[in-house]
């Protein structure tokens, strides 16, 4: 992930369909170097959800 978590976020959003918040909405501490993840749906959605993250990172 580069330091750039606005532009990590849309990535996801717009290429892998998974919407994650860039760490600077929560923070100032290297804020754009990390992002927030919500996990409030079922295990299969987030499997499938970690799954589009991990083609997109490797």
């Amino acid at each position: 992930m580069s330091d750039d978590s606005f532009a990590y976020c849309e990535r996801l959003l717009n290429e892998g369909l998974v919407a994650i918040t860039p760490g600077a909405d929560f923070g100032s501490y290297r804020a754009n170097a990390h992002v927030r993840v919500a996990y409030t749906t079922g295990v299969e959605r987030l499997a499938e959800a970690v799954e589009r993250i991990a083609r997109l990172t490797r």
